[in-house]
């Protein structure tokens, strides 16, 4: 199961203008609005980009906030995901 993490593509000590990054990266590729302007997007990919969209949304809900991300970080090293 990717984490927060995977889904951003940092790593577990990015800082947090490396979060913001790979965020702002990621929702110029994946953002609904952009990615089905192009011609040959079918609805498929459509479906997938939104779905992209909503995961590294959730990623950076969590990431970019230093106190959920603690919580994060407990729970991820509690339950034994690296």
């Amino acid at each position: 199961m990717p984490t927060h993490y995977d889904t951003l593509g940092v790593s577990k000590s990015a800082s947090t203008d490396e979060i913001k990054k790979a965020y702002r990266k990621l929702c110029m590729q994946y953002h609904p609005d952009v990615a089905s302007s192009s011609s040959s997007t079918t609805s498929t990919a459509q479906s997938k980009n939104a779905d992209k969209f909503k995961r590294i949304s959730e990623a950076y809900s969590i990431l970019g906030n230093e106190n959920k991300r603690r919580r994060y970080n407990f729970d991820i090293s509690e339950s034994g995901i690296q």
